[in-house]
């Protein structure tokens, strides 16, 4: 709380509504902060430069200049600003792009309550506060994480790293760029062994073969590998970078809590994946024998979905290099063990038939919200899994066609022999059903749905981690 002779925050109002920049001066006359309106970003910009901002709060529809260009402006030179926008209830996707681009620290939709508005702007400058309390003069605390993870690694090898995205007991997953002449640039994805992993000849070896076949699966549902190398002792695959979420983020999406998918929309998924993996199990050698390629963890974690609609297998090959790791830590992943053939779960030899399996327990998942073998304990599943016991889906999701539920019970036969020996079979058994329902379904209604998530998902996260946090 400013005292003495210490100068008031300030705070920058930036509306073409003169009603509206009355109402918030009128609520913030007794706060302690100054506040100051401006119409229009010219206004806007003229106070940026005289004046000692704190915070900023800004519509983002307004003559000459929109509120997210002058939020870009904002954050490109006085990062240290704490941005608040404010918008109309129907605008929430503008909202969560200004998020996802770290353009606002707050947001709040019109009209808004007092008290809320009040508190927000207190936040704020609580917020404003702390960022002059340190040291860094320059980027907010998500740039200082991002450019952190960045600048860990400078310079390995041709590509920079931008934000680590995952870290499991094998590798860690960074976005990545590379760049080029004339300002090129790409995103990319950058898989990094762990170095303990690296110091393991047999599992380098491994790895490295897998990577080998990995380079050749190019098919538009399987996500590329571009490049295998060593940089300094430690290992890693470059991959195309996927705009998207994985499959069992979507399924979570927005509350963390399993939420079942259109079934046309799963169908398109599963019918997506089924094309990647017959391609991959019919994959051969130069010499023309089969390479008898089995992904052998087909699950939601590893099924990507793009912006745009398309399904993208993720780790084909890395399965058998993870399973090594696996031998030497105790217990199972219970995600994993959810999938299992019984075959697989037996140690047995793996043909494709086996990720025709998992594909259905992941098709069932989408569409009833529930694994069909999953008990409470490991050793329950275990057991359904080996008897091949599950509830038909039609029962768990009334209204699915019996054509589909008897599709994916076939899929999820216990002995290989009983189940669609291709993939590609499999998938015809889908679009029949879709056929004989004269349902039509398209990757643009996908990438609705995946945009739609995406956006209520983030709008949720900014909602517990910014608006409701205490100073």
């Amino acid at each position: 709380m400013p005292g003495g002779d210490c100068p008031r925050p300030v705070v920058l109002v930036v509306d073409d509504d003169p009603a509206i920049l009355s109402a918030i001066q009128r609520l913030l006359h007794h706060s302690q902060c100054e506040v100051i309106t401006a119409s229009g970003p010219v206004e806007a910009l003229a106070a940026l430069n005289s004046r000692q901002i704190s915070v900023v709060v800004t519509d983002y529809m307004m003559p000459d200049m929109n509120g997210i260009e002058l939020l870009i402006l904002v954050r490109d030179k006085w990062p240290k600003i704490v941005s608040i926008m404010m918008t109309a209830s129907n605008d929430m996707r503008i909202a969560a792009d200004a998020v996802n681009r770290s353009l606002i620290d707050y947001f709040i939709t019109k009209p808004w309550e007092n008290e809320f508005f009040s508190k927000l702007v207190g936040s704020a400058l609580e917020r404003s506060r702390k960022k002059g309390s340190r040291e860094s003069e320059s980027i907010d605390e998500e740039s200082v994480s991002k450019t952190t993870t960045a600048c860990k690694l400078p310079g390995f090898g041709k590509y920079e790293l931008v934000e680590l995205i995952a870290k499991g007991g094998m590798a860690e997953l960074y976005r990545a760029k590379l760049h080029g002449a004339g300002g090129f640039e790409k995103d990319l994805a950058v898989k990094k062994i762990l170095p303990h992993l690296c110091s393991d000849p047999a599992f380098v070896t491994m790895f490295s073969d897998e990577a080998r076949i990995m380079e050749g699966l190019n098919h538009g549902n399987i996500v590329s590998v571009i490049a295998f190398g060593e940089i300094e002792g430690e290992y890693y695959l470059v991959m195309e970078y996927v705009d998207g979420v994985d499959l069992r983020g979507l399924l979570d999406m927005p509350a963390g809590i399993t939420n079942p998918l259109p079934v046309p929309l799963a169908c398109l998924i599963a019918m997506q994946v089924c094309q990647g993996l017959d391609f991959a199990h019919r994959k051969a050698g130069p010499d023309g024998t089969p390479l008898n390629i089995v992904h052998r963890d087909i699950a939601p974690q590893n099924i990507l979905v793009s912006r745009e609609g398309t399904v993208k297998i993720a780790d084909f090959g890395i399965a058998r290099a993870a399973n090594r790791v696996n031998r030497t830590q105790p217990g199972i992943t219970r995600g994993t063990l959810n999938y299992m053939s019984n075959e697989q779960l037996c140690g047995l030899p793996l043909d494709g038939r086996s990720d025709i399996y998992s594909l259905g327990v992941v098709l069932y998942e989408m569409i009833s919200g529930r694994v069909p073998m999953a008990g409470e304990t490991h050793q329950e599943t275990v057991g359904r899994i080996t008897r091949g016991e599950f509830p038909p889906l039609h029962r768990i999701r009334p209204g699915v066609g019996r054509k589909l539920s008897a599709a994916v019970k076939k899929a999820l036969s216990k002995d290989p022999r009983r189940r669609f020996q291709t993939a590609a079979d499999f998938e015809t058994a889908i679009a029949g059903f879709l056929h004989s329902s004269g349902t039509h379904i398209e990757p643009a209604d996908l990438a609705r749905l995946v945009n739609q998530r995406l956006t209520e998902s983030h709008l949720r996260q900014f909602a517990d981690h910014r608006i409701l946090e205490k100073p």
